[in-house]
């Protein structure tokens, strides 16, 4: 058996630093996280070096920014091209593992081939269909049930349909997640049938927009007068929330303070719920490999109004490009890092934890985010 320790790297897509507990945030909204800040390392001030996915990732994966990778989002980028971390670990004799949420790292960007073994989860059964293309013009939510029947029924009959029934029920009721649970089931297969030593990379989507964490964590934050209310991530069913912030820096519609404060509360509900899963995910790995270490940490994080910013697009703020950044080795640390850091100093980082310098990242002596501009119409 390799004494190399295993390496799992957890990216919590859209998480903001100050959303976490052990950041500041004022609800208790990572528990878990906060146990792991607390014995581990955490860095007060990790810059991102981009303000959304494909270019955060490659950075973290290259080393690079942005100008030098150019991994930008425009039409045919692909990280297929560049150099990553995986290569570094795969001649050390690792193997290398991911399971991700986002489409941006699924493999029509060529993320998949940097890796052994490789997953996606698409958990959204409305955007598997294409249903979304005929309900997007029908008037009222009955016309858009109707609407999203008809089109399961083309897609794949009575079978479409009762699958869409099962959906919205869930949907409903709350029971849904944005991916996590099956990605750590996915995971943990893959580190069961590991010969190690083993770095897995694993993208949860939870925290991203929209905004809908399954019950009870949906109403955990929520102010009195709305805990009631049943709000669901299609939009068809709630008036109250319109979640899908893209509307909102774009100018569409207007934001009350009511609305933006549930907003807020419905992501915190989304960290706490993550953190969770984050919990039953580190627990299975280090039962059965102790000799492991954890990175979480996140791409970018997200904007509620500050500096007249919704989402993540075309800000450079603390909001967005401050992340947490929290590390567990198989030895107690307890230890805040109060200087800056850059996230793609990951790369060099993980290959000197494969190479047995279990210790934090130096200090960087600056943090550089690149927005080069990206049409979010």
């Amino acid at each position: 058996m390799s004494d190399k320790p295993n390496i799992v790297h957890i990216v919590m897509d859209t998480a903001r630093a100050d959303n976490l507990s052990c950041y500041g945030c004022e609800d208790e909204t990572s528990p878990f996280l906060d146990s792991l800040a607390e014995n581990g390392a955490k860095y007060e001030r990790p810059v991102s070096q981009a303000v959304w996915t494909m270019p955060s990732h490659a950075s973290m994966f290259s080393g690079k920014y942005q100008h030098q990778h150019r991994v930008l989002g425009d039409d045919g980028d692909s990280y297929e091209d560049i150099d990553t971390v995986n290569d570094e670990l795969v001649e050390r004799g690792y193997e290398t593992i991911g399971v991700v949420n986002v489409p941006f790292l699924w493999p029509h960007y060529g993320f998949d081939t940097h890796f052994d073994s490789y997953d996606y989860v698409n958990s959204n059964y409305m955007s598997r269909t294409g249903i979304l293309e005929d309900i997007k013009d029908a008037e009222g939510a009955f016309g858009k049930l109707g609407a999203a029947a008809k089109s399961s029924y083309r897609e794949n009959g009575f079978k479409g349909v009762f699958n869409l029934g099962k959906y919205l029920t869930k949907e409903i009721l709350l029971l849904n997640d944005s991916g996590a649970s099956k990605t750590n089931e996915l995971a943990l297969s893959h580190v069961e049938e590991s010969d190690g030593p083993f770095y897995m990379f694993v993208n949860y989507l939870e925290v991203h927009d929209p905004y809908s964490p399954p019950f009870p964590y949906s109403h955990m934050f929520l102010d009195d007068k709305r805990k009631w209310l049943s709000l669901t991530s299609l939009g068809v069913f709630s008036p109250y929330v319109r979640r899908h912030t893209p509307h909102f820096y774009r100018n569409d519609v207007e934001v009350d303070e009511e609305e933006l404060r549930t907003m807020r509360n419905l992501y915190r509900g989304e960290q706490r719920y993550l953190d969770k899963k984050i919990k039953e995910l580190y627990e299975s790995i280090k039962d059965d490999h102790p000799n492991t270490v954890f990175i979480v940490t996140s791409d970018h994080g997200e904007a509620f109004g500050e500096h007249d910013h919704f989402e993540h697009f075309g800000s450079l703020h603390d909001e967005v490009n401050r992340v947490p950044l929290i590390e567990d080795f198989p030895e107690d640390l307890d230890k805040d890092i109060g200087y800056q850091v850059e996230t793609r100093q990951l790369h060099d980082h993980i290959i000197d934890i494969a190479d047995g310098d279990l210790k934090p990242m130096e200090e960087a002596e600056y943090a550089i985010t690149e927005y080069p501009g990206r049409d979010i119409a």
